[in-house]
């Protein structure tokens, strides 16, 4: 096999699990926007105002953990192990600060923040609800974009591929329990969707974080310096 040969089979081998995983996550919201159509058009029209709240919060965080990624692919590169904490630390600290801020913000005044979308109050009533559980996921999502994006530039690429794909998978389940009021659940409709959204997102950030410890990723002595540093690996500054 010539260098070239094995060049396009790396990138391949780290592109095809990374296309995968965002269009896994597309699903997310899709099946989300599929069974709250059910509900109604007040029901669907404050999901998608949520959404657009979700969007640009995402982004946001999706830019920092890009950044991230940029740093540690190349110091992983150089061989420089200690450095990839470091910038992990960096990214955890800037992410969970950001997170909480809008937590907060969009917890306590959700209406203020579908008010720039939407002046229906019927949309902005029921959208607030939904918006307000689903903002206590922000936290957890933005640890799990950070420690996927530490994977995936440490060539370790289909682990956050299956956990989103776990992921998705439990979202609607429980979307179709706890909007609907199926397989035992109570029947909770827009606020069964929120409730499932969280839930996803939190065992999402548990099954990244708790895989990078029991298998020790992105290898032995990063690991080492997550032992030092509980959950938030902040490096050795």
């Amino acid at each position: 096999m010539s260098r070239q040969d094995d060049f396009y089979q790396q990138v391949m081998k780290i592109a095809i699990p990374v296309t995968m995983q965002s269009l896994i996550m597309s699903l997310l919201y899709l099946t989300d926007q599929l069974m709250v159509g059910q509900l109604g058009d007040v029901a669907i029209s404050s999901v998608g105002m949520s959404t657009k709240i979700y969007g640009i919060i995402s982004v946001v965080l999706a830019g920092l953990s890009t950044g991230v990624s940029i740093y540690a692919a190349q110091f992983w590169g150089n061989g420089d192990r200690k450095s990839v904490s470091q910038v992990l630390g960096l990214g955890l600290f800037g992410g969970l600060a950001l997170s909480i801020i809008f937590t907060v913000f969009v917890f306590i005044s959700p209406q203020l923040f579908l008010g720039m979308f939407t002046t229906d109050p019927r949309i902005t009533g029921d959208g607030s609800i939904f918006l307000k559980i689903v903002s206590l996921s922000y936290v957890p999502m933005m640890l799990t974009m950070m420690y996927s994006s530490i994977l995936r530039s440490t060539t370790h690429v289909k682990l956050p591929m299956v956990v989103s794909l776990i992921t998705v998978c439990l979202n609607i389940v429980l979307n179709y329990g706890l909007i609907f009021g199926k397989l035992g659940m109570p029947e909770w409709g827009l606020m069964g969707s929120a409730a499932a959204t969280l839930i996803a997102r939190v065992v999402e950030c548990l099954l990244i974080i708790g895989a990078v410890y029991k298998y020790r990723l992105p290898d032995r002595w990063i690991s080492n310096t997550y032992s030092r540093f509980p959950v938030l690996c902040f490096g050795n500054f």
